[in-house]
């Protein structure tokens, strides 16, 4: 290959890989709602045969994803992904105390869970010392938003609209968990009502969790805490009192640390 042609494929590349980084920030820009593609190419400023050859690559690699009804564009998994692994690690330092005093105190299985995409993510637990545990949800594993206490609470801390788009998107995974679309909606809005997630036999039969959303200071939830036991162990009385030890832990939390982890 000649000097020239070294340059003209250096440049091409480089001119690619600005064209998807412009593609996946006018997504993200849209993300709640969408973004269809000849939009999307009139504000990138490229043809659209160029764009939807982009978006191809990035649907196939899990970086957008397309509303199959709307025809609109969405970050997908594999972004958020990557965007956890950049500060995941330092959540877990900053809460695995609070989550270990709290599974201390109650005996229970504590989580700490966030979300990623249509999806909900246990990114730390602790194992209490009660004989009989609720170990439901390991570490790194995923679950459909909705699904679970602190998910539940992840769930219902979003916009109406970006609520909606998820649970219609999760409406077939939802039917493993034998829960409908109307389940959810309801557990929505009970959570929203009384301010926690609660999921009854939801996860596993018999088993009961509570699960409290984690903001940063500037108020937008970053993740929650969940404690999950055996049902007879979780009657009223004693789930506000976990609901009282899970919102004390957290507030506790020192909001500067968690400034800079936005979803």
């Amino acid at each position: 290959m000649n000097s020239a042609s070294k340059v003209f494929s250096k440049a091409t590349g480089t001119q690619s890989i600005y064209r998807c980084l412009t593609i996946l920030k006018t997504v993200a820009k849209y993300n709640e709602s969408g973004v269809r593609l000849s939009q999307l190419s009139r504000e990138v400023g490229l043809h659209t045969a160029t764009v939807h050859r982009i978006l191809s690559i990035l649907l196939e690699e899990g970086w957008v994803i397309i509303n199959p009804d709307s025809k609109t564009y969405h970050l997908g998994f594999e972004l958020f992904a990557l965007g956890k692994a950049a500060y995941q690690f330092n959540l877990r330092d900053v809460l695995h105390g609070a989550l270990e005093r709290i599974g201390h105190k109650t005996e229970d299985a504590t989580y700490l869970v966030i979300q990623s995409g249509y999806d909900a993510i246990c990114l730390d637990r602790v194992v209490g010392k009660f004989p009989i545990q609720v170990l439901t949800f390991e570490i790194g594993e995923r679950r459909p938003m909705g699904i679970g206490a602190g998910s539940l609470t992840l769930l219902s801390s979003l916009s109406n609209p970006q609520i909606d788009t998820i649970i219609n998107s999760n409406a077939k995974r939802y039917e493993a968990f034998h829960r409908t679309v109307e389940d959810v909606k309801a557990s929505v809005s009970h959570c929203r009502r009384v301010g926690y997630g609660l999921s009854v036999k939801t996860v596993s039969p018999d088993t009961i969790g509570v699960g409290l959303l984690i903001e940063n200071s500037e108020g937008k939830g970053i993740a929650a805490i969940s404690v999950a036991g055996i049902a007879k162990r979780m009657g009223p009385k004693r789930r506000e009192a976990i609901v009282r030890l899970i919102k004390a832990e957290i507030a506790a939390v020192d909001k500067r640390y968690l400034k800079s982890l936005k979803l």
